[in-house]
């Protein structure tokens, strides 16, 4: 079975109730973004999965290198937050529930909330400066700051909607590279150069031109991270990826995978387990009425390019 329901919250699943053996990733995913609803369910299902066994790590469809970002800064949860959260989800339902699981693991805030996409949005130079908060790092704040201009031709306030070119794309990877290879080797290091290694990968994504190319290639990258994240947090944790249905259904198993559910599938098998939280639908036509949560920056699938207001 693709798809399991805990059985207090079947009615607010797409599917039955199943009884499936807990994973060690666990994808919790909605059919649309920024209804103030599926917030609300979504929460609910975080808190009960967290009444049966601890959550280890939140992971959510956020810029991965932005969350690292937040966990330097040290300025707690809702700081945090709104550092690198798509503001769909910078709600109170939202966050009360990330408190209270967080809280409830009885380990240190920074280390459990985090970001798996790839993709960055007008925020990227913020991420640049919360990321300089490591001494190594604000040393190469020069070579930082040009790629920065770069990226902002294609994320920025300046972005055309055009791909990357080859030069610019070479231009960042390898100076990021450079400031990799330049990093000490201390406890902050691995964190670092995991999200500068987000962003030379950001470059390939912005200089293909196909969309679904794009989505292909951020999903793997999506799922690459958080298999790196179950990795920094033990293969015993338990780890709760928030993010949109699409993103986190397994698929099909015959199919090459696509979708960063499918990916997660393939790695973990039965260790990934999903539950997709909706409203039912009757003839099409929505059985309650969802109310939109404002946001203040593009964060629509397909606006991620488009400049910040």
């Amino acid at each position: 079975m693709n798809v399991r329901c805990l059985p207090a919250l079947a009615a607010l699943c797409m599917l039955p109730a199943v009884h499936a053996q807990e994973g060690t990733v666990i994808g919790l995913g909605e059919e649309a973004h920024g209804y103030a609803s599926l917030n609300a369910r979504k929460a609910g299902v975080l808190l009960e999965l967290a009444t049966e066994a601890p959550i280890t790590a939140i992971v959510v469809e956020s810029s991965f290198a932005g969350s690292i970002g937040a966990q330097l800064a040290s300025e707690g949860l809702v700081p945090a937050m709104k550092a690198f959260l798509y503001p769909y989800w910078l709600t109170d339902t939202v966050t009360h529930a990330f408190e209270q699981v967080l809280h409830r693991s009885g380990t240190p805030e920074g280390a459990f909330l985090w970001g798996c996409d790839v993709q960055e949005d007008c925020r990227f130079r913020a991420t640049t400066r919360a990321l300089m908060a490591y001494p190594p790092l604000g040393a190469r704040h020069r070579e930082l700051a040009r790629c920065d201009s770069v990226l902002d031709r294609y994320i920025g306030t300046a972005a055309t909607g055009r791909p990357m070119s080859a030069a610019d794309q070479a231009f960042v990877q390898a100076t990021y590279a450079s400031i990799i290879a330049g990093l000490p080797d201390d406890e902050r290091h691995v964190l670092v150069a995991r999200a500068l290694q987000n962003r030379i990968r950001l470059c390939d994504l912005l200089a293909l031109a196909d969309v679904h190319d794009r989505m292909a290639l951020r999903d793997s990258l999506m799922a690459a991270n958080v298999l790196w994240i179950r990795e920094q947090c033990g293969a015993g944790g338990r780890i709760l990826l928030w993010a949109a249905d699409r993103h986190v259904l397994r698929g099909d198993p015959s199919k090459r995978p696509r979708w960063c559910g499918e990916h997660l599938a393939r790695a973990l098998g039965e260790g990934y387990q999903v539950i997709a939280v909706g409203h039912r639908r009757k003839r099409g036509r929505q059985a309650d009425r969802w109310e939109r949560v404002p946001h203040a920056v593009p964060v629509a699938p397909e606006a991620w390019r488009t400049p910040c207001p």
